[in-house]
């Protein structure tokens, strides 16, 4: 569904986690992002986080809208 690799590990991730990670270092968007989150919440239906990969990670923010589609974004992370 996402155009991974089906061997590449997939890791779902609380949504809080994400979003408290998310805001470290984003303080002067603060708002942006609380807005975000909202909308993710309050929009969407089932919605999940997903990691693919090691070190070039894929995120994915997920989640249903009311016609049963897919919505969401997709962002890179690198950790190294």
């Amino acid at each position: 569904m996402i155009g991974e690799e089906p061997k590449t590990p997939l890791r779902d991730i609380p949504l809080e986690k994400f979003f408290e990670a998310f805001s470290e270092g984003n303080e002067q968007s603060e708002d942006q992002v609380v807005a975000l989150r909202k909308a993710f919440m309050d929009i969407l239906e089932n919605v999940r986080l997903s990691r693919a990969g090691e070190i070039e990670i894929e995120i994915y923010l997920l989640g249903n809208g009311d016609s049963g589609n897919v919505f969401g974004l997709q962002t890179l992370s690198v950790e190294t």
